[in-house]
């Protein structure tokens, strides 16, 4: 997730469908801030939790977990909340 591109590089940063397969999210969203120019915007499109699933949450959707995993591949969901956090973290 390092491209060789300089800072301040573009106005806009595009994840598309993929944030769910980075595990170090924090990464990928310091990594789109550091190449955007002032004022940029990060556009990020993604399956998303509604809220932190709790254990008993996990075990009743367990199918439609196992799905998205069949279909999408290894990954981790995070909330809007985390990445706006995140996001607020790199200004």
């Amino acid at each position: 997730m390092a491209p060789d591109f300089p800072n301040a590089s573009f106005d806009c940063t595009w994840v598309m469908e993929s944030s769910h397969l980075m595990m170090d999210k924090a990464a990928l969203i310091r990594e789109c801030a550091r190449v955007l120019k002032p004022g940029g915007r990060i556009v990020l499109c993604d399956v998303m939790l509604g809220h932190k699933l709790s254990f008993e949450e996990s075990i009743r959707h367990c199918k439609e977990l196992l799905l998205l995993k069949d279909v999408f591949g290894q990954g981790a969901m995070e909330t809007l909340s985390f990445y706006r956090e995140q996001c607020k973290r790199t200004t």
